[in-house]
């Protein structure tokens, strides 16, 4: 929904043809709410603040847990300062900060590496197609 009705000032962001259900019926949407497992030993969990939907990855590998932060935490410097990401790419700087925390506790409960999507160190050092994380 946050994608589909996006706040006026989100609106640019979005291209609809991208994600529209209506366009593409061949694909399988599943909406929910909260925290779900997609599969075993992985869950997908709310963070929201960049979107009003965004939600984050939990993984359970044989070589460790894992968390990939998508947009919810952009890179080491945003978690370990903290602060907002800059260029105002979030919706809700409130929920936002409340799904950093969330992150955090679960990173101290579950033992979990994360995964950053945005920080240029981890793009140099973090595995990329076809490597893997086991």
């Amino acid at each position: 929904d946050g994608a589909l009705n996006p706040w006026w000032f989100n609106k640019l962001a979005y291209v609809r043809q991208d994600f529209d259900p209506f366009l593409y019926p061949e694909l399988n949407y599943r909406l929910f709410e909260g925290e779900y497992e997609v599969v075993r030993d992985i869950w997908v969990f709310p963070t929201p603040g960049h979107t009003k939907g965004h939600q984050s990855v939990f993984l359970k590998l044989d070589g460790g847990n894992y968390i990939i932060t998508g947009d919810a935490i952009y890179t080491q410097e945003n978690a370990d300062t903290p602060c907002l990401p800059g260029l105002g790419l979030f919706v809700n700087p409130i929920w936002w900060s409340a799904s950093m925390k969330d992150i955090m506790h679960k990173v101290k409960v579950e033992k979990a590496t994360l995964l950053w999507m945005h920080d240029p160190i981890e793009f140099k050092t973090g595995k990329k197609p076809p490597e893997y994380y086991k």
